[in-house]
């Protein structure tokens, strides 16, 4: 479990009683980076335009919200490539069926021309993918995956915008 700061010292989350009293340093959020940046393939026609290509997304809330969203609820999607290898091919978000309207309405705005798609109904859940490989690559390398996800730094200098929709996420 992760650590937290008492009034005594840092102890594990799971130890503190209810009421406790804890502590946190406190970083200011700043407005000092407006975007990011990912490395992509565009595969259209016959083998003529494909190649990659960086790609600039802004940081404002509904990047934050997506971002906040896979911290919560997504994982990276893999998918085997030409020669044979693991390779990581997209985001999932397993969503619970009572709460997915809002969210899905959320994740379809924030980047209108290549929305996730549903990949799974059932009963409860629903699980919704955004297939973009360079996409994918960026997000478990700045935010990790699994037992690893956690805020990078940089994304207190994104601005509070980005920060609140990290949050709401």
């Amino acid at each position: 479990d992760h650590l937290v700061l008492t009034a005594a010292d840092w102890r594990p989350a799971c130890t503190v009683e209810q009421g406790a009293w804890l502590l946190h340093p406190v970083r200011p959020i700043r407005r000092g980076r407006r975007e990011f940046s990912f490395e992509t393939t565009f595969r259209g026609g016959r083998h003529k335009n494909r190649g990659k290509y960086q790609m600039t997304k802004p940081l404002d809330r509904a990047w934050g919200y997506m971002l906040g969203l896979y911290l919560a609820e997504g994982s990276p999607t893999r998918g085997y490539g030409r020669k044979g290898e693991l390779n990581i091919r997209g985001i999932a978000w397993s969503l619970d069926k009572d709460e997915v309207a809002d969210k899905e309405v959320r994740l379809l705005g924030v980047w209108p021309e290549r929305a996730p798609s549903v990949y799974r109904s059932n009963s409860r859940t629903r699980v919704l993918v955004l297939h973009c490989t360079g996409l994918a690559r960026w997000i478990v390398r700045e935010f990790g995956r699994g037992d690893t996800k956690h805020v990078p730094l940089w994304a207190w200098d994104a601005g509070t915008d980005f920060c609140l929709g990290l949050v709401e996420g």
